[in-house]
């Protein structure tokens, strides 16, 4: 007995019961025990303010249990310009949007990074390294759709963007061309370099 009253004192049943008990309280029985004014507010009105308020607490109250729209999941590639010799570029590991982004013959892969979280967004992002020496930066990804990072004379620019900013960014770091998230991530997690097998 001792246990099944613990089990309801912090489970969440109370605090549901404890709102649909107001409710109806605050809907049906109080309007009855005050006294009546001179003035009397339309029906629908004294319908309809007490149901918002009723919807925005619900709402307050399962709003924590709700998918968080601020984060992505993300395929990530790490590119630079290419030697004679080496393997040319191939961008189907992120999609066919990245057709035309680059010259793949001009440019080889250097390393991946894929992760994913509990969010239904999915952002691809193309990391372009033009100058001979990488450098470290964090770059903070869009909640959804495709965008191009191009460090050109030591300056790293946002060639084009997905849209609003995520809660998740990436690091990447110079000394060995790896990737790092910092936020709330992830579920899944997997990074790879080049050659990919």
């Amino acid at each position: 007995m001792a246990a099944a009253g613990w089990m309801i004192a912090i489970s969440s049943v109370g605090v549901y019961t404890g709102a649909v008990c107001g409710a109806v309280w605050g809907l049906l029985v109080f309007p009855r025990l005050v006294p009546r004014t001179s003035y009397t507010p339309p029906l629908a009105v004294r319908i309809i303010a007490p149901l918002s308020l009723f919807v925005a607490s619900g709402y307050w109250l399962i709003r924590p249990l709700l998918p968080n729209h601020a984060l992505t999941n993300a395929r990530i590639e790490v590119v630079r310009r290419s030697s004679p010799g080496q393997t040319p570029l191939s961008l189907g590991y992120l999609g066919a949007d990245f057709a035309g982004k680059i010259d793949p013959s001009a440019f080889t892969s250097v390393s991946r990074l894929d992760f994913a979280t509990d969010s239904k967004n999915q952002v691809r992002a193309l990391l372009i390294v033009d100058d001979i020496q990488p450098v470290t930066h964090t770059f903070v990804l869009p909640r959804t759709g495709t965008v191009v990072y191009r460090q050109s004379q030591g300056m790293w620019k946002e060639e084009s963007s997905g849209g609003k900013p995520s809660d998740i960014s990436v690091t990447f770091t110079s000394f060995n061309s790896t990737l790092q998230t910092k936020g709330p991530c992830c579920s899944s997690m997997s990074s790879s370099f080049a050659p990919y097998r």
